[in-house]
């Protein structure tokens, strides 16, 4: 898949690439780091580091492809604890491997493919690692960090990490004042995002809903006005989820739209595994759901973008639910034999 991908894409380093090499160009000139995007800033930094060794972009592009294969590894690890059946945990990793939809990244200068690899690595810190250990706790705060300076977004992964600790429900005191220590990091983090990114984040917002945009930039749509009625509203919403969850576009080819749909199998298993996944294991459960939840219902209500890359980050937990629709299937087929 990989090859097939860099052989269709190359390295796309143009468009939402450009900005960060120009981060990148003011880290190393001046060892600053851009205010207005200061919660992209890893990014520009691993570039700079790249550049400033001689290496050059292709660096960016192999250590984006080595952090994958290590997430790609997690996420195996993530799946073989929860599933009993091995070869489930090996289906849906050559599930993650094969999904266009999210090794795309991987081959462009964005922030998605360290954010995509950085969410598995950190779920697999989360959920297979004990949490009364002082260096997991340690290394789930660098993930937070790392993944709260890639995107904005990073920071929405508290809500879900709160969820799963609370149905932990841990009893050891020793314990609780590491989370608790965790919890008073993530706050600063979260009050520090607020008061650099809600100005230009909220002027985003704003725009979208003064034009009625389902898609960041696209007209097309002339009979929505979210601003005019309760209904609008609801409609515009109701067309920013079927775009999002689709991840076609107007503007895309019929081919390139098919392959897209691609996906779409793994979001039918995924629908039948729900409810044994919520039966089998709980904790982990409401990991991934609020994760899911989280993640979308921000996207949504704030403005999806042109190339769709916003749901990818939550893609690998569809692909992980989906080994309980296959569970289910496989069992089901028993029975019936």
């Amino acid at each position: 898949m990989q090859s097939i991908l860099y052989f269709h894409f190359g390295f796309v380093t143009d468009l939402e690439g450009l900005k960060y090499q120009s981060d990148a160009s003011l880290f190393i000139s001046s060892f600053e780091s851009n205010p207005q995007r200061l919660f992209y800033s890893f990014y520009p930094f691993i570039i700079a580091i790249f550049l400033k060794l001689n290496i050059g972009l292709k660096g960016v592009l192999f250590f984006q492809l080595f952090v994958n294969t290590i997430a790609t590894f997690r996420f195996y690890q993530i799946a073989d604890k929860i599933f009993v059946q091995k070869r489930i945990a090996t289906v849906i990793t050559l599930l993650l491997i094969l999904s266009f939809q999210i090794q795309m990244w991987n081959f462009h200068l964005y922030t998605e493919s360290l954010f995509i690899s950085g969410i598995i690595i950190y779920s697999y810190y989360l959920l297979n690692r004990s949490l009364s250990n002082t260096k997991n706790i340690l290394m789930l705060s660098f993930l937070f960090v790392v993944l709260s300076f890639l995107r904005p977004t990073g920071v929405l992964l508290a809500i879900p990490t709160a969820v799963y600790l609370f149905s932990h429900r841990a009893n050891e005191g020793k314990m609780n004042r590491k989370i608790g220590i965790w919890f008073l990091m993530v706050a600063l983090i979260v009050y520090a995002n607020l008061q650099f990114s809600t100005g230009q984040f909220f002027s985003f917002v704003q725009k979208a809903y003064a034009n009625s945009w389902v898609i960041w930039g696209y007209d097309g749509f002339e009979n929505i006005n979210s601003l005019s009625s309760i209904s609008g509203f609801i409609e515009l919403l109701a067309y920013r989820k079927l775009y999002y969850f689709s991840m076609v576009r107007p503007y895309y080819s019929d081919s390139h739209n098919l392959l897209e749909m691609s996906f779409y199998p793994i979001y039918v298993l995924a629908i039948i595994g729900f409810i044994p996944f919520w039966k089998n294991n709980r904790k982990v459960f409401a990991f991934v759901f609020s994760t899911i939840v989280i993640i979308s219902v921000f996207s949504i209500l704030t403005f999806i973008n042109w190339h769709g890359r916003f749901i990818a980050p939550i893609l690998p937990f569809f692909i992980l639910i989906s080994g309980f629709g296959i569970q289910f299937l496989l069992k089901k087929n028993k029975i019936s034999k």
